[in-house]
């Protein structure tokens, strides 16, 4: 998804066609759009309770919404000239970087992910041979060593 936004920031900057800027911008936006549900249900799921879910779909959704209040800056009437080609650059690095960050908050919640994924294969492995699961082997989002000492940088 971030790829595709990528792809179609780059036409939006280079493309010397109106049409192929409209459609680029288009499909841009479906691609950063699209990133969005995902990535707020799986983040909000590291949070217990509803209070936890809410207190991080809500921090997700202020950060994001800082783009919405500096954008207009980047598309200064005194870049026309070009088609706001310095002004998709800018997009397209402020992409690109939160791609980086984006990789490390998954990098530094990797351990996590695994012991979701192995749990949630023995439920469907103890649903298929017709017991419950006991929850005997649990996610234990304190024995990462980086969560629990807040070793994140």
């Amino acid at each position: 998804m971030v790829l595709g936004n990528l792809i179609f920031l780059v036409v939006l900057a280079y493309a010397p066609g109106s049409t192929a800027k409209y459609v680029a911008c288009i499909f841009s936006n479906l691609f950063s759009s699209s990133f969005y549900p995902p990535y707020w249900s799986w983040r909000a799921g590291y949070l217990s309770g509803a209070t936890g879910a809410a207190f991080a779909m809500g921090l997700q959704s202020a950060v994001s919404n800082v783009g919405t209040v500096v954008s207009p800056h980047f598309f200064q009437s005194e870049w026309a000239y070009n088609g706001y080609r310095n002004s998709f650059v800018i997009c397209i690095v402020l992409v690109v970087a939160a791609q980086v960050v984006n990789l490390y908050t998954w990098w530094l919640t990797r351990k996590v992910e695994r012991q979701v994924l192995r749990v949630r294969r023995e439920v469907l492995r103890s649903k298929k041979e017709g017991r419950e699961y006991d929850g005997h082997d649990d996610i234990d989002v304190l024995g990462d060593d980086n969560l629990k000492n807040r070793n994140l940088w």
